[in-house]
């Protein structure tokens, strides 16, 4: 043991002097010089670089010119010998460098399927030029390898190389890549002892954020806590509600093209199911490449660019783990460890590539989407440039070490596997930085209680100048009771509600905002109703909440149509038969309805709907709730249930925020959200467009906007007032002192809102005690008072009982101070548990599929209308996972099954009636590889050939892609296909002979191989390359592109003919964007000339559209000016989507989009001006640019996209001289882990595919404005 800690004071003695310790290795070096073929002309310089391992990849770098310039591919590989001295003819150099005798191949292909010289192919530019630099682990340098490569040459070719996967007669000898242009030999240059520094950090975190040796400047974020550690002096403490994390300023540490391990001691407190990051580094120029380590969904996780590693073991928490995540860029080996044991490896293609930059400890800026803050404690958090040993690893977990210099150096004997090594000095700084804000927080309680003092004062100052016949402000004691009414929003229904003993009616104090509660004891039927009359048969707008043991339906009543908003039969929302709680909330300042069950919370929410914008002041103007039981409004029947349903009532919407209430515990609200509110709005004077004081109403006047002050002004006790457009122009006069700091933001920007007088600016002993403006002569001066002199005003049981009541009040402030951490750790435990059990319910609750279904038919004006199900696959079947090859589906003789490949693997479906993949009693066989596509049967023991093709375009080829084949028995059909799974997309379909109908009816089992094998274990590496997707609907008919609402009068021809879609059967998130936008106006009698203001504005060059077009001609690559448009976005980025959900893009004549692909994301868009052009496309690939259905969209039409159909598309505006204005809705798919944030796209030369960020040309009401400016001083 002295021995152990001798070598450990050594080491530490070492590190503190330099932080750092050197390592010996060796490098190789070679290079080729490269010239035309029979010419001295030379074409440049390679360079190959190898660590001396065997096995470790080469990295081949250089640039080369003198090209053809072409702009095409050339093949590029190693052949068998050099040339000899002074010979320069190509020809010399034999064949391929192949010692394997292989067949000819790929780079990216295993050594058993290529050549060890095969390199794929170079790109040269339109000026001949090609830059190199890649790793390949297969050509080697070392020379005891017979895969070296030394003393050989390199040869460019004329043609690209087919990699083996051509028809030709030399495909898979030289890839046909024709004759050779360039040559050059292989040389040894050297064999270099190196001296590399390793580079070794340590942030203990003890009291601090600084690294062990004070290098590594660090800033902490949001003020993290530190808690003592049982595994040094303190660990630090982050809280992903408040967005702790520490980043790492300078020096930078590169991560890029080396070795690293990194470990750590954590304690996660909460478990997201998204990402709670340890460490990360990224780069967001010129592409956004990022470094990741920590944990997604309760595993471990290892992020470098695209090579994810996912652990196997979840993580508790409340529970000490040592992790470490080890990257070897020799052998290009990922590895992850879970207290000292391997929990994950995987080889990867290339070493990590970002360049240096900040580091962020706790968070990470991957994704703008997500939560990524970690969630607990973190300790002894380290970096060393190099590749750990799984012994190291194990010693590091196993051994625990102080991390205090002078501690270790002073106690030599000190205990290396100790875990109680807690030091009491930090303990006791910890818990007085804990008393500190403890103590901040009651003075915050006090300053509260010091201000109810203060209300008592002016209470009794109030009541001094009654008694003169002087009044003065309210504001104070209005300010108090706004205080009390904000701080309980977040409290569920406490007014008791009984219809058997009062109405059945309630009148609401404040329009247009509610929560009604039911409690009941027994199982019985309700409908409320919420109206803007107290006489339930007046329909001109009533909201209806219907609730029985079969359905939920949500609804509204206008001006006597009854719509559905929303319905679910789904058995958990709907009424039970024992013990519940029931509750129903509308707000028309949040725009929405609720409904949900058991604590009245916005996370027991089931059902939500928004309120379209025209229905806003319709929901405002709702004043009364109505109930009634099982459709009966005469409760008198029903007063057996008296005792056993309760009904309660809040006058306020249901927000539950515990984030206000944190902010009001520290002081926090007042001086943060007024000023952000106010920052947002625009004030002319005292008044402003786009805002909205909410409640406080007195009376609405139907008058234009300019009227609407003055109408304030003349109104008794109006203070302040709110204009809208509803029913031609409604003018909403206001009571209550109030500031404009109070304004709500809104997006109406028609909208108008203003105030008398502000208390602000504005005297406010010249205001009555409603607000109003008087007159200031003959004032008095109010009487100054203190605490004393106020309880002299007061009966002391008056003024006894108020203090009591503010005591009261501020013990329940100082309660809520001290439980405030407990509630967000279970508010977060909550929300975390809600989101799994959602995401299991919605994975599991199905009806299931009992028996074979016919097509479902749908009714249209009496006609029977056949509709199909038109649903690509989704439930993912991984045979390495499931460890077979063999899969059941539900529905025998109805399927569809997709195999989606990143990498090129050929295959084998077998879909058969056996589980037995050798029982050829009946089966259709599909083979696919890069010769042919073949269809067959198998019958009795006899295989026929159904179909065959060797046409490339249907063949297995290079790039990702989908593959398909669909059977169904009711129309005797086959299909193959690629790109999306839809009817258009289908390549080859046979029918089966109707005497085998029953036969096809009985094929249940789908068997697949890989090459002709069914040993999992030999495609190993393609198991995160390779997904299968399975679903028992068949591909029948191709989905209709356009939407038609069913409440609207429809023909019934449009649905023989399969020309558009019901919007009801389309999913549910197309179906909410639908609602959202159809509605939208964007030209309106505030500005009737927008769109030709648009116009106006890309046809002058001194226009705005004008010149940021021109701006963005090179956007999407090389500069084209028609290849490009606006993006004006309308609202923020909620995260629910790629960028901001709602989208105004403006194509001027012949403007087009490149071919792009929207990520698997659900879409809308609709045509509001002009008309658009849109093709689809099988799949992104730069080969397969063939559109295969197009379709002209024109104004008020819509169309769709959901995941894994019409994803790929061009749009294009091909009038000659009138502008198309399109808006554009997107959400990402609700079980989305990692949403993909990005658009991919086709580059303009059509070479390349590349990620576009969907940022934002400019905010709408921005560019409105600038519009209308532009449209003013040019009219």
């Amino acid at each position: 043991m002295k021995l152990l800690s001798f070598c450990v004071l050594l080491t530490a003695i070492v590190l503190l002097i330099d932080g750092s310790y050197q390592s010996q290795a060796k490098i190789w070096f070679a290079k080729a010089d490269l010239h035309l073929d029979s010419s001295p002309v030379s074409v440049g310089t390679l360079t190959f670089t190898q660590a001396n391992v065997v096995g470790s990849p080469v990295r081949v770098t250089g640039t080369l010119t003198n090209l053809t310039p072409n702009t095409r591919y050339h093949g590029f590989h190693v052949h068998m010998f050099a040339l000899p001295d002074g010979i320069r003819n190509c020809s010399q150099a034999g064949a391929h460098w192949n010692p394997y005798d292989t067949t000819h191949g790929g780079r990216n292909d295993p050594t058993h399927r290529r050549h060890v010289g095969d390199l794929g192919n170079i790109w040269s530019d339109v000026s001949g030029t090609v830059t190199i630099d890649f790793e390949d682990s297969i050509i080697q340098l070392v020379n005891e390898t017979k895969s070296s490569i030394l003393n050989k040459s390199i040869v460019i070719h004329k043609d690209e190389d087919d990699l083996g996967r051509g028809t030709y007669s030399d495909s898979h000898t030289t890839g046909h890549a024709g004759e050779r242009i360039a040559c050059g030999n292989i040389r040894l240059v050297d064999i270099v002892s190196t001296i590399s520094p390793v580079t070794r950090v340590l942030w203990p975190f003890d009291l601090n954020t600084n690294d062990l040796n004070n290098v590594y400047k660090s800033v902490s974020v949001n003020n993290p806590f530190y808690v003592p550690s049982p595994v040094s002096q303190a660990a630090i403490h982050l809280r992903s509600q408040l967005r702790q994390s520490v980043t790492v300023i300078q020096p930078f540490l590169s991560f890029a093209r080396i070795s690293f391990t990194v470990e750590c001691w954590i304690y996660p407190t909460s478990l997201s199911q998204y990402d709670n990051t340890i460490l990360s580094q990224c780069q967001n120029q010129p592409k956004r490449i990022c470094l990741q380590l920590g944990l997604r969904n309760a595993t471990l996780f290892m992020r470098l660019f695209e090579d994810d590693l996912k652990g196997s073991t979840t993580l508790k928490t409340n529970n000490w783990y040592h992790v470490a995540f080890v990257f070897d860029a020799t052998s290009l080996q990922q590895t992850i460890y879970l207290n000292g044991k391997q929990d994950a490896t995987r080889k990867v293609s290339n070493s990590y590539q970002g360049a240096e930059n900040i580091l962020t400890i706790g968070t990470t800026e991957s994704t703008r989407t997500h939560q990524t803050y970690f969630d607990g404690y973190i300790d002894q958090l380290s970096f060393v440039s190099l590749a750990k040993s799984t012994d190291e690893i194990l010693n590091d977990a196993t051994n625990i070490i102080s991390t205090t210099s002078t501690e270790l150096i002073n106690n030599p004997n000190i205990h290396l596997n100790s875990l109680s090594s807690i030091n009491c000095n930090a303990q006791a700084a910890i818990i007085q930085q804990q008393a500190k804000t403890i103590e901040q927080q009651l003075l915050m309680i006090k300053d509260i209680w010091q201000s109810s003092m203060e209300i008592a004062s002016s209470m009794w100052q109030k009541q001094q100048q009654q008694r003169t016949c002087e009044t003065v402000s309210s504001s104070e004691l209005s300010n108090w009771k706004a205080f009390e009414s904000w701080l309980h929003d977040f409290s569920p229904p406490n007014r008791i509600w009984c219809p058997w003993r009062e109405y059945c009616t309630q009148v609401l104090d404040q329009n247009g905002q509610l929560t009604v509660e039911m409690n009941q004891k027994v199982s019985l039927p309700f409908e409320l109703h919420a109206s803007i009359s107290d006489n339930l048969t007046n329909d001109t707008y009533i909201l209806h909440l219907s609730l029985d043991n079969h359905q939920v339906q949500i609804s509204k009543t206008v001006n006597g149509r009854t719509i559905i908003i929303n319905q679910t039969n789904d058995y958990e929302y709907v009424l039970h038969n024992d013990e519940s709680k029931y509750w129903w909330s509308i707000d028309y300042a949040n725009s929405f309805v609720k409904y949900g069950q058991g604590e009245v919370r916005d996370r027991c929410t089931l059902i939500r709907s928004d309120v379209p914008d025209n229905e806003k002041s319709n929901v405002r103007r709702i004043k009364f709730v109505h109930v009634t039981f099982s459709n009966k409004s005469d409760v008198v029947k029903l007063k057996d249930y008296q005792e056993k349903i309760m009904l309660k009532v809040e006058m306020l919407y249901s927000s539950i925020s515990l984030l206000r209430l944190l902010l009001l515990i520290l002081g926090l609200y007042h001086s943060i959200v007024p000023t952000a509110l106010a920052n947002d709005i625009k004030w002319k004077g005292n008044w402003a467009y786009s805002c909205d004081f909410p409640g406080n109403d007195i009376s609405d006047v139907q008058i234009a906007a300019n009227r609407c002050g003055a109408a304030c002004s003349a109104t008794p006790e109006c203070s302040h007032f709110s204009w809208s457009s509803w029913q031609g122009g409604t003018c909403w006069l206001k009571k209550g002192l109030i500031s404009k700091h109070k304004a709500m933001k809104i997006d109406d920007t028609t909208q108008i809102c203003g105030v008398i007088i502000d208390p602000e600016k504005d005297d406010p002993q010249i205001l009555g005690s409603s607000g109003t403006r008087r007159s200031s002569g003959n004032k008095k001066e109010p009487r100054k008072m203190d605490l004393k002199s106020a309880s002299s005003c007061f009966s002391s049981t008056n003024f006894d009982n108020y203090i009591t009541m503010i005591q009261n009040e501020a013990q329940l402030l100082k309660n809520h101070a001290q439980r405030i951490e407990e509630q967000m750790r279970l508010a977060n435990t909550f929300r975390s548990s809600i989101e799994n059990l959602t995401t299991i319910l919605q994975s599991t609750v199905r009806k299931p599929a009992c028996k074979v279904q016919s097509p479902t038919i749908s009714t249209i004006n009496g006609t029977m209308i056949p509709t199909y199900e038109f649903w690509p696959p989704t439930k993912v079947w991984c045979p390495w996972r499931a460890d077979s090859c063999t899969q059941k589906i539900s529905r025998p003789g109805q399927m569809t099954i997709v195999m989606d490949e990143e990498v090129p693997l050929q295959f084998e479906l077998m879909l058969s009636t056996s589980n037995d993949p050798k029982n050829e009693t009946y089966a259709i066989r599909l083979v696919v590889n890069m010769q042919q596509v073949q269809i067959s049967k198998i019958v009795r023991g006899i295989t026929i050939l159904i179909n065959q093709t060797t046409e490339p375009d249907h063949l297995l080829h290079e790039g990702k892609d989908l593959y398909w084949l669909s059977i169904d028995w009711t129309s005797l059909s086959v299909k193959y296909g690629q790109g999306e799974v839809r009817d258009r997309c289908t390549l080859l379909q046979s029918f089966i002979s109707s005497l085998e109908g029953n036969d096809l009816r009985q094929i249940q089992f789908v068997h697949v191989s890989f090459s002709g094998s069914r040993i999992l274990a030999d495609y190993k590496w393609y198991e995160y390359k390779v997904k299968l997707k399975i679903n028992h609907y068949p591909v029948v008919l191709d989905p209709p592109l356009l939407i038609i609402d069913p409440s609207n009068n429809t023909s019934p021809d449009i649905f023989i003919k399969n020309s558009a879609v019901l919007l009801t059967r389309l999913e549910e998130p197309c179906q909410r964007l639908y609602s959202d936008i159809i509605n939208w106006k964007f030209q309106d009698d505030d500005f009737p000339y927008f769109f030709e203001a648009i116009e106006q504005s890309i046809q002058r060059e001194s226009g705005w559209c004008h010149k940021k077009l021109k701006e963005k001609s090179s956007r999407f690559g090389v500069s084209t000016p028609r290849a490009t448009y606006l993006r004006i976005t309308i609202g923020t980025n909620r995260g629910t989507s790629p960028g901001v959900p709602y989208v105004l893009e403006i194509w001027p004549p012949g403007h087009y989009s490149p071919i792009h692909a929207h990520g698997s994301t659900y879409g809308i868009i609709r045509v509001l001006y002009g008309g658009i052009n849109v093709k689809f496309y099988r799949t992104l690939n730069l080969k397969r640019t063939k559109p295969f259905h197009e379709v002209t969209l024109y104004k008020d039409q819509v169309t769709w996209l959901s995941p894994g159909l019409n994803q790929i598309h061009k749009l294009e505006n091909r009038s000659p001289n009138q502008t198309c204005i399109t808006i554009q809705a997107y959400e990402y798919r609700s079980n989305e882990i990692s949403p993909y944030e990005y658009f991919d796209y086709i580059n303009n030369d059509g070479l390349s595919i590349n990620k576009f960020d969907p940022i934002s040309d400019i905010h709408y009401s921005e560019f409105r404005d600038k519009m209308k400016t532009e449209w003013n001083n040019a009219n």
